[in-house]
């Protein structure tokens, strides 16, 4: 093969090799309350721990949206309970959360939360094991202001994961005092060597100058007697 020849086709090579392992964009998991949120809280009548699918209704007038999560089916006493339970084992303290899992290679880990509301408190932590990281709180009548925070060490580590709300109610639950969290959070984090699907433009380049390379090379190498270069 002559010099030039084998020039063009390591640039052809190595310019479909940087489309295909060009930085992509940052991948996301969306953990906004709603379906796949669990609920758990201590039954202090019954002497048992209450734990199950969290109860979700749309409490911001948009069901496409996050939904609020409570206890019962209306956040309300007079609601809907898990199995079993009633509002006489409940003392007003109770977790809503929901599992997931970081990929292998995941870096610049961020949890982005944008909105929480809440009735009457609660406390956002995220967990890696029985390692938990609080990173905000909020309560009955205000919003924490949008944010991001980054994790590392074990939070930002592959393996599953826990983002968690400790909800309190101040006072006694009943069918005209509730509890519910609503909260629009997600996971942004890279993955190493990008989107392995090129774009389209990109790769089409690179697909012709590779072709075209080759093209040259076999005009160039085949002689009168047929013998290749």
């Amino acid at each position: 093969m002559k010099p030039r020849t084998m020039a063009r086709l390591l640039t052809a090579a190595a310019l479909l090799a940087g489309a295909v392992h060009a930085a992509a964009a940052p991948a996301s998991i969306d953990l906004s309350t709603g379906a796949g949120w669990m609920i758990r809280y201590n039954d202090i009548a019954a002497q048992v721990g209450r734990s199950g699918p969290a109860f979700t209704y749309d409490c911001l007038g948009n069901a496409q949206g996050p939904q609020c999560l409570s206890i019962t089916s209306t956040g309300y006493a007079d609601g809907q309970w898990l199995p079993g339970a009633d509002p006489s084992g409940f003392s007003g303290q109770w977790d809503a959360y929901i599992d997931f899992m970081l990929p292998q290679g995941a870096t610049n880990v961020r949890l982005v939360h944008e909105l929480l509301g809440v009735d009457d408190d609660a406390n956002m932590l995220i967990m890696a094991g029985n390692q938990g990281l609080f990173f905000g709180s909020t309560f009955l009548g205000t919003l924490p202001p949008a944010g991001e925070v980054l994790l590392d060490g074990v939070w930002a580590a592959p393996g599953p994961h826990r983002l968690q709300l400790e909800v309190n109610n101040w006072d006694l639950f009943s069918s005209d005092n509730g509890t519910a969290a609503v909260g629009r959070f997600r996971m942004d984090f890279d993955l190493p060597g990008g989107n392995p699907v090129p774009e389209p433009g990109t790769l089409a380049c690179a697909v012709l100058a590779l072709g075209a390379a080759v093209g040259t090379r076999r005009r160039r190498g085949v002689g009168v007697t047929g013998q290749t270069a």
